[in-house]
């Protein structure tokens, strides 16, 4: 330090001495000091930038001389270590290794091991090699005579030890089955059914699951089981596609009525967390109608099963009990809101009506949220539904009006990033959800009721279902009638598709409530262009093997409508047992997928973000273009089909 202060000292001594000849100067000429003090202080700035610069290649050079000393003792160091080094090119080629390195890999390009593409000098990566594992650590060399760098030092830090601890950690963790027979309600009501029997099979069956993963169960009340078995085991049934599912159904019960399962499996660090998972998964298992295996780990699902189309319920328990709960919660309220999906369909509407006139009747003001739907929707709203009409509003203008008191109920779907309006969904105190829908990952879950039947055919049934339990005496109400009538036509393909005993039961009800018939058929009958549009795309179809059918709609007006109508009138066509329609949207593309049952799209729906019924579903895809979604459809088909043939 002292050093450097003798030597800036010196560097300044010519500036100095210029200052001092500048007021010299300026005794006798001011002009002339003034260009002498300016000259004075160039000079100073001049001599230490170039001092600083002589010092600092003096450093450099200084640091050069250390390492060319000691590269002997360098090389002797990082050769005998025992962490694995190498320095290579850009192209995989190694310029030199240590012994260590050497060790692992004999050949002179590192290709056989790894991309250097895989490399980030920022996150190292994992590698497996001769039964070891390795964390890489990468580091570009930059030399002072290359203007890129094209060497790369790697070294290779053996994790063999922490991975086997993680793997045993994985292994050990609990995990907690819990097993339902689906319809044991409806078994135990069918006298020709031997009870007892049927319980003991399905025990004998979960007991062999149990072996299988060196588990153990416990029964609890009714049919239903417990298992508790270690994650490793996990695997095996999930290989085998939790085949219990298929066996169990070739139980004999004495009557046409199949025995299915539900199954909740919950991966966590403890038993507590594990069950609680299990319940979750379970809750999800029988919201998308049963039938099925759901295993969760943390916020991942996965799926099994759910081959099967989700059988009516014969009880109505359920329905009765859920239904004076929501009268309950009506009465509670200062007033009801009730909002629907967007783009709403008949089914949204006929639900949303039958609702507003259950709130009439028991004395509570209410109100339809809607922000436009089909052409049908909208006939129906502009000259059908009279005095009604002023408390359908948009859902901006109700933001304000809806208190903490107020009750919202969602019809029609479940989740939340479909609903019309997130903000009066997010200040809603009191909620209740009417769903059909087989029930999907990103369910609201906030909501004081949450009736979701996938066993019905349309949410316009179950409000129909729920008006009968309500009142006894019968309502005339032709116009909400003849709209629930509408939505549940609509939602079954006029009673072929997800019909069930109950499905015709609401509609003679309905019947009797003054619906009419031939005011449903208008609703749906479509004008010249949009029929010709339909039939532009079912001609377009591109038909994939297995019969799949993928069609894109490109009518600009009305295209929603064009593309589901299309994706109906696909299946009618001998040899298709699947239908898939796209169409551009409001900035989305919009997959409308229908099936004759063979075929699962709701599973191919939901690798897509999407979701619905085997048999009816659809997807909505935001920031990709038409040619992007038919890659993406394709490719969710691909993998569904080699799925299923794995089986």
């Amino acid at each position: 330090m002292r050093k450097f202060r003798v030597q800036t000292g010196i560097a300044l001594i010519p500036a100095s001495l210029l200052t001092v000849i500048s007021v010299l100067v300026a005794l006798n000429n001011a002009s002339s000091a003034l260009l002498g003090l300016l000259l004075a202080d160039l000079i100073a700035i001049a001599a230490t930038v170039l001092f600083f610069l002589l010092r600092d290649k003096k450093l450099q050079k200084e640091i050069e001389n250390i390492f060319n000393e000691n590269a002997v003792v360098s090389r002797q160091i990082i050769n005998n270590i025992n962490i694995p080094c190498l320095f290579c090119t850009t192209k995989g080629q190694i310029a030199w290794r240590n012994d260590a390195f050497r060790a692992i890999h004999s050949s002179k390009n590192i290709k056989p091991l790894l991309e250097l593409t895989e490399l980030s000098s920022n996150t190292p990566i994992v590698k497996t090699v001769n039964e070891k594992s390795y964390r890489i650590y990468s580091m570009p060399i930059v030399r002072a005579n290359r203007l890129a760098s094209d060497l790369v030092f790697l070294y290779w830090i053996d994790i063999t030890e922490t991975v086997h601890f993680e793997k045993l950690y994985k292994d050990n963790l609990p995990v907690v089955a819990l097993i339902y027979v689906d319809n044991y309600e409806d078994l135990n009501a069918d006298k020709d059914i031997m009870k007892g029997a049927v319980t003991n099979e399905v025990e004998r069956l979960v007991s062999e699951m149990a072996r299988e993963v060196s588990g153990f169960y416990r029964r609890m009340e009714g049919a239903r089981f417990m298992l508790l078995f270690e994650a490793k085991h996990l695997k095996l049934l999930e290989d085998k596609r939790f085949d219990i599912l298929n066996t169990v159904r070739n139980v004999k019960t004495g009557t046409e009525q199949p025995v299915t399962l539900s199954i909740g499996v919950g991966l966590a660090d403890s038993i507590t967390k594990a069950h609680e998972a299990a319940h979750n998964a379970m809750e999800l298992a029988l919201g998308r109608g049963g039938d099925q295996a759901v295993v969760k780990h943390l916020t991942e699902y996965k799926f099994f099963g759910g081959k099967t189309i989700s059988t009516t319920k014969v009880s109505r328990v359920r329905v009765r009990s859920v239904a004076n709960a929501l009268r309950d919660l009506m009465e509670s309220s200062s007033e009801v809101f009730i909002m629907g999906h967007k783009r709403a369909d008949m089914d949204c509407v006929g639900a949303a009506l039958g609702l507003m006139k259950c709130a009439s009747l028991i004395g509570r003001k209410a109100y339809y949220l809607i922000e436009g739907g089909s052409s049908t929707v909208e006939g129906l709203i502009r000259q059908k539904l009279g005095s009604i009409a002023d408390n359908i509003i948009d859902p901006a203008f109700a933001i304000d009006a809806f208190k903490p008191t107020s009750l919202l109920i969602i019809v029609d779907t479940q989740r939340e990033a479909l609903v019309c309006s997130q903000e009066i969904l997010k200040k809603a105190q009191k909620l209740a959800v009417l769903d059909h829908h087989r029930r999907s990952a990103d369910a609201i879950t906030t909501a004081t009721i949450s009736y979701l039947e996938p066993g019905a055919s349309s949410t316009a049934e179950i409000v129909t279902e729920f008006i009968q339990a309500l009142f006894e005496k019968q309502l005339h109400m032709p116009l909400e009638a003849t709209a629930l009538l509408a939505g549940i036509s609509l939602d079954t393909k006029y009673f072929v598709f997800n019909t069930g005993v109950r499905t015709f039961d609401a509609s003679a009800y309905l019947r009797r409530c003054g619906a009419d018939t031939a005011l449903v058929k208008q609703m749906f009958q479509n004008d010249m262009q949009t029929y010709r549009a339909r039939n532009k795309v079912v001609e377009s179809a591109q038909v994939l093997p297995g019969g799949i059918a993928i069609s894109i709609c490109t009518e600009e007006n009305n295209c929603p409508i064009v593309s589901a109508t299309a994706a109906d009138s696909l299946l009618t066509i001998k040899g298709i047992t699947a239908s898939f329609v796209l169409s551009s949207f409001e900035e989305q593309v919009i997959i409308n997928a229908r099936s004759l049952g063979t075929i699962n799209v709701q599973r191919i729906c939901e690798r897509l973000g999407g979701g619905g019924h085997l048999a009816i579903a659809g997807v909505q895809l935001k920031g990709v273009s038409i040619e992007t979604a038919v890659d993406m459809l394709k490719q969710a088909i691909d993998n569904y089909m080699k799925e299923e043939q794995s089986k």
